[in-house]
């Protein structure tokens, strides 16, 4: 059965609670939710509602009072929009005295037979003290289903829940004032298949009937977050925190104004009827409400320390990513430029630390990459990276072998490749943060389950291995998305790889104490010889013992997988490409720390191992001094799947890391598989062997080396004679043609930062 069911609420209340007043709130039972809930009495509706009477009813704001009793039985039955209801949702808040029978009608209709009147329709509440299911037809009651038996002497106050369903009507029985469940009860009818709804009472004491709320069948729910699992938060005003001293709520954030509660759904309920005020925050446990340490260091500005800044106070979200990134851009403004380098699919900013000191132009040496967290909720992957941004730039000028690197290296830092998905996991729910931000299921808000897993992403051999890898389902954690690419941080990454050509790189992840190198695809044969087994295992040497006491561990692959940043990088521009799997995923603070510090080895050994070699560093240009854009072929290292590793568009320049030591020769080939250029080189351990390359005519520019792996920018100015550029995106590429951002179609417009191969309606 996949209908959604009406809902219908109806409290009813003794003359005395009617001049009390109303409650304050309209709230409903626990688990569910009455901003889906139509009402039709309640103290938002201001106009009385036509209503099908018997007895001496009249309706004042929030409440319907019955101020007459009939021996013969009373009711109210509402005469409004979406009735008559044939399948449907009851739900009730009734006070009633103890000896008389009372409960909500539905599927109800009133028959007159010349001055006799007659009701028919099924009545769910207690009679003579037991809570039933009953269809009452005229002056003849049946009972269809009998349960426990309501324990109060004069004054009950009952909360029932009804669904109807063609000839089924369930039903669940609240306590009106704890909310503590008193039963269920389940029947099967088919005399009365519609009618309206409403009260019924039969007994010898008034009652009031607070509130009528109904939800009509296959009404769609509106776009909005949803809480998961058992706890609800709910915002409060601080200063009316007393209130809730004797309900089941912990107080798991503060501020001057507004305080967050923990409860459960009952909880919730209670909370909602003393304060009305209160507002539900759908959040389900995130960092921000679990971690107190988090709250701390978030409500402060960066804290500096004498020799950078605080980076181990807690974790950290995109704001205070940003934040600190930019602190030490402007603290260390020789070292350390910021950039942003794109967009994620939400908007949010994705921030690199550039990193170099020294006199050699920073474009004139090779380039390296750090990068983390392209899992959001993979919190130390990204306080991995950050640890490398800052320690860089506090020991550019202090430790000599810091100084070094960042002399002879540019380093590229980007901590927080997902963005999107750590906010979510940080703010929003802890069952979410993994995959990106992308609304894959099209109900306009961030759900647990939406999203992109980014490293399934990337464009080489993406979903090559099936199933078994990635995933086509957008539910599952390993979606890989609807196409190699697809997702704007995933180009992101790839326009900056395509302009800088990093010579090394490191992506940082957790749990499972190993270094992963390329190619992870067992289908994917491995250049050979391989230079990338002996680099990982130099990382895993210079990390050394991790906080299990174990160290890094070499591998080739965890399980199967494609669709991964590292091999795109080997791929499409022959970088010794890493992934480092830290030992533990978001532990308490120390041992973080303990970690984060351990784990520095890694990218200190790959920087370490780039600028000792054996390797290449050299530039391609033509006769007259122009950079030359040209495939670079190393003779005595073989590819197998295609590669065509090119140098750098702007300035022809290249690098290759090798296998070993010893003579080379190194190739420029043209377009039409024919040699350019050639030149033996002597490769020894003192580093980087320096190749200079010219050729005797133009060869045309590109910054695209194979279209199946270039991001969507580098392939559409390879097709205009252009260079790739690292920053913010220019253009979509829709029905095999490039498309200037923001160009307006009948179809939408381009935005790339939402989704570069489609027309957007942003």
């Amino acid at each position: 059965m996949t209908r959604a069911l009406p809902l219908l609420l109806c409290l009813i209340a003794s003359p005395a609670q009617a001049k009390a007043g109303p409650e304050a709130v309209e709230s409903g039972v626990p688990a569910l939710d009455p901003r889906d809930e139509t009402p039709i009495v309640a103290k938002a509706v201001a106009k009385p509602v036509a209503a099908e009477t018997a007895g001496a009813w009249s309706q004042q704001p929030g409440q319907v009072v019955l101020d007459k009793v009939e021996k013969a039985g009373a009711w109210w039955l509402a005469a409004h929009g979406e009735g008559p209801l044939q399948d449907g949702f009851v739900r009730g808040r009734i006070a009633f005295d103890g000896k008389d029978a009372a409960g909500l009608a539905v599927r109800a209709k009133v028959e007159r037979i010349d001055k006799l009147t007659f009701f028919h329709g099924y009545v769910v509440g207690p009679s003579k003290g037991r809570l039933e299911i009953r269809r009452v037809q005229g002056g003849a009651s049946t009972t269809l289903a009998a349960g426990a038996t309501v324990g109060c002497k004069s004054t009950c106050s009952l909360e029932i829940a009804v669904w109807m369903v063609g000839p089924h009507l369930a039903a669940q029985f609240f306590d009106g004032e704890t909310l503590k469940p008193l039963g269920s009860l389940v029947a099967s009818d088919a005399a009365l298949p519609s009618g309206l709804f409403g009260v019924r009472h039969q007994g010898g004491q008034p009652m009031a009937c607070r509130g009528l709320w109904v939800r009509k069948a296959n009404t769609p729910l509106p776009p909005r977050a949803g809480a998961l699992g058992r706890m609800r938060y709910l915002a409060v005003p601080a200063g009316q925190l007393a209130v809730l001293d004797d309900l089941d709520t912990k107080v798991v954030s503060r501020s001057e104004s507004e305080a967050i509660v923990q409860t459960g759904s009952a909880g919730k309920e209670a909370v909602l009827r003393r304060l009305p005020e209160a507002r539900e925050v759908f959040a389900d446990e995130p960092l921000s409400f679990r971690d107190a340490s988090f709250r701390a260091a978030a409500a402060k500005p960066v804290v500096p320390t004498p020799t950078g800044f605080v980076t181990d106070a807690s974790y950290k979200d995109p704001a205070m990513t940003e934040a600190l990134l930019r602190a030490y851009a402007q603290r260390f403004p020789k070292v350390a430029q910021l950039v942003e380098i794109g967009k994620s699919r939400q908007g949010r900013s994705i921030w690199a630390l550039k990193l170099h000191h020294g006199g050699q132009p920073e474009d004139a040496v090779p380039q390296v990459l750090i990068n983390g967290a392209h899992h959001g909720v993979e919190l130390a992957a990204l306080e991995f990276a950050i640890d490398g941004c800052a320690y860089l730039a506090e020991h550019a000028e202090t430790d000599p072998e810091v100084s070094d690197w960042l002399q002879r290296l540019t380093v590229w830092c980007v901590p927080l490749v997902n963005p999107d998905g750590n906010h979510l996991y940080v703010h929003v729910s802890k069952h979410g943060g993994r995959k990106n931000g992308r609304d894959t299921d099209g109900n306009g808000r961030p759900d647990p389950t939406d999203g992109v897993d980014l490293n399934r992403n990337y464009p080489y051999r993406w979903h090559t291995l099936g199933e078994g890898a990635s995933h086509s389902d957008p539910r599952r954690a390993w979606y890989r998305g609807p196409r190699a690419g697809s997702e704007p941080e995933t180009q992101t990454m790839l326009r900056l790889a395509d302009d800088r050509r990093f010579l090394t790189s490191v992506s940082f992840h957790t749990q499972a104490n190993a270094i992963l190198v390329p190619y992870t695809i067992p289908q994917a044969p491995d250049p050979e010889p391989n230079e990338a087994w002996s680099i990982a295992e130099a990382m895993a040497q210079r990390a050394g013992p991790q906080v299990n006491g174990r160290h890094f561990t070499v591998k080739r692959r965890l399980y199967p997988v494609d669709g991964v940043d590292q091999d795109w990088h080997r791929a499409a521009h022959g970088t010794s490409a890493f992934l480092v799997e830290g030992t533990l995923t978001n532990p308490g603070m120390e041992r973080l720390r303990k970690m984060v510090v351990a784990t520095r080895g890694t990218w200190m050994g790959l920087l370490q191992r780039t600028l000792a070699g054996p390797g290449l560093w050299g530039r391609v240009r033509d006769s007259q001094g122009r950079p030359v854009s040209a495939e670079i072929r190393v003779r005595q290292v073989a590819t197998k799947d295609g590669e065509r590793w090119t140098s750098r568009c702007q300035d022809g320049r290249f690098g290759r890391m090798l296998p070993a030591t010893g003579s080379f020769d190194v190739d420029v080939v043209g377009a039409d598989g024919k040699t350019l250029a050639t030149q033996k080189v002597e490769v020894g351990s003192a580093g980087l062997a320096q190749v200079e390359l010219t050729i005797a005519g133009a060869q045309p520019a590109t910054s695209c080396s194979r279209a199946d792996l270039c991001a969507v920018d580098s392939l559409c100015a390879a097709e205009t004679g252009s260079c790739a550029v690292a920053g913010p995106a220019r253009f979509c590429r829709i029905d095999g043609r490039c498309v200037a951002r923001g160009s307006q179609s009948p179809a939408g417009r381009c935005n790339p930062d939402r989704d570069p191969w489609t027309w957007s309606s942003t």
